[in-house]
């Protein structure tokens, strides 16, 4: 539980630092935006700069996981490298399902958010559970990584109106 919740600090205070900072002007931008080719192209733009990132900050995290245990933590924390990869993915998969899922509250679907929250807060223990007693500990950051991805997955689908939509003709 010790090395499981390491990981998670680790991966709460960067995350922290990169929500905190977009939101200042991503949940205000797309509040603003009313047409759906407008509010793709911010959200394009968006990804264009978070992702690139996002897999430069994780790698450089996975890379100097045994220095950062080092620093935070004792040697006993130490097999906690494994969990890293999972985590790392996982964190990827959750910053790009928070930059659509941010249209719900700036589109004021208050309804959908509460639902989608609920709804994979279910499933993310439920599959953190079976992949525990399937992998142990490191089952944990399976299920994290697996609950984001199925949560990105349903943001593309309920906003696929907008992400997929077409330029209009001028």
């Amino acid at each position: 539980a010790g090395w499981w919740d390491g990981m998670n600090k680790i991966s709460h205070m960067y995350l922290t630092v990169i929500t905190t900072s977009l939101s200042v002007y991503i949940l205000p931008r797309m509040s603003e935006l009313t047409d759906k080719w407008e509010l793709k192209k911010d959200i394009l733009r968006s990804y264009k700069l978070i992702i690139p990132f996002m897999l430069v900050s994780t790698l450089i995290i996975y890379l100097l996981r045994h220095f950062l245990i080092w620093l935070l933590y004792t040697p006993e924390f130490y097999p906690m490298e494994s969990l890293f990869v999972w985590q790392l993915f996982g964190d990827i998969f959750k910053i790009a399902a928070w930059l659509i899922s941010n249209l719900m509250l700036a589109k004021l679907k208050t309804k959908e958010f509460v639902v989608t929250e609920i709804l994979f807060g279910l499933t993310s223990l439920l599959i953190r559970y079976i992949c525990m007693k399937q992998y142990g500990v490191v089952g944990l950051n399976i299920g994290y990584m697996i609950n984001y991805i199925l949560y990105f997955l349903c943001m593309v689908w309920l906003f696929r109106d907008i992400l997929f939509c077409r330029k209009p003709l001028e």
